[in-house]
Formats: structure tokens, C-alpha cells, sequence
């Protein structure tokens, strides 16, 4: 999956908006996209840290690819 997609894949779990975005629904949908991309960016950080230790103990270039994969998903949910 390219990092754009998993970026509002792991935004899109992290709503729980109403399904209909009425004007009295509006503020609380931004509200809740904005929690949703706080969220997903404490997930990858999470993932990242987990692969920093991982990469102290084995060196492993497979790890360092996904180190790099899972920091173009964070600039992309930082771009949402």
C-alpha cells in the first residue's frame, strides 16, 4: 500500500464521525479529523520508536525499509 493510502487508512479508523455532514454536524466533523490525524500520527510514532529498537539490535535493511515507509505515511497524514 502506498504510504498516501495507509496515511488515510489509519486517519479514516481513527474517526468516529456522524455519517451525514450537516451544518450541525460540520464543526463536529473537523473536530474529530483533527483528533483522528492526532491519533494516527501518535500510531506511527509508536510503530517508528518500535523500529528505531529494532534497528539498534539487527541492523537489518528490511527494518530501514520500513522505517522510511512509515515516515512518508506520517508527512502524508501531515498533509491531511
Amino acid at each position: 500500500m502506498a504510504p498516501k493510502e495507509k496515511a488515510k487508512e489509519l486517519v479514516e479508523k481513527m474517526k468516529n464521525i456522524p455519517s451525514e455532514k450537516t451544518e450541525k454536524n460540520k464543526i463536529h466533523f473537523l473536530v474529530m479529523k483533527q483528533t483522528a490525524i492526532r491519533q494516527a500520527l501518535i500510531a506511527v510514532d509508536e510503530i517508528l520508536s518500535e523500529l528505531f529498537e529494532i534497528t539498534l539490535v539487527t541492523k537489518s535493511s528490511y527494518v530501514h525499509k520500513h522505517i522510511d515507509y512509515y515516515q512518508e505515511v506520517k508527512n502524508e497524514i501531515e498533509k491531511l
